[in-house]
């Protein structure tokens, strides 16, 4: 699903998402999450005179892995961007891969909603949202005024006129 979206800090700028969802993501996913938020900044016009890099608007490439295990540590939530480990230097770039892995859930979706933070709220509404069992967290979460009325309104109608498949 790719996505081009107001800016979430309200500005009149744009944000171009790739939002993807993977049961078994395979080894090569990482390249392949690399291609597309490439594309995400090839496909933006910054030709003719009056455009240029500075015009990039940002774009991420969510991924939202299902079933399996992607990475070895027991974090659900990671967020890459260009980096120099070496020394510790980011290049600020405006491209950001971020992949949340719901088979990691399992102990946050057992918290109490007051003790969730914003990206746990939204990880545990993704892979719970259609489970009747959980419709009672699924409720709170919408309820929290941090993720309630964006939940609502992903569930009904995100991005309804700007989406592209």
């Amino acid at each position: 699903m790719l996505c081009k979206t107001p800016s979430p800090i309200g500005s009149a700028d744009w944000t171009y998402l790739n939002v993807e969802m993977s049961l078994n993501p395979k080894r090569f996913e990482p390249v392949r999450l690399e291609y597309y938020a490439a594309k995400l900044l090839l496909g933006q016009n910054i030709k003719g005179d009056d455009k240029g890099y500075k015009d990039l608007k940002p774009a991420y490439q969510i991924a939202i892995f299902g079933n399996e295990r992607f990475f070895g540590d027991g974090e659900f939530f990671h967020s890459f961007e260009y980096f120099d480990p070496e020394r510790g230097v980011s290049l600020g770039g405006n491209t950001r891969i971020v992949t949340l892995e719901l088979s990691k859930l399992d102990r946050i979706a057992g918290k109490p909603i007051a003790e969730m933070g914003n990206r746990e709220m939204w990880a545990v509404f993704f892979k719970y949202h259609a489970d009747p069992e959980m419709r009672s967290v699924i409720n709170a979460i919408m309820k929290r005024e941090e993720g309630g009325p964006s939940a609502r309104q992903m569930d009904s109608e995100i991005c309804k006129a700007n989406l592209h498949f």
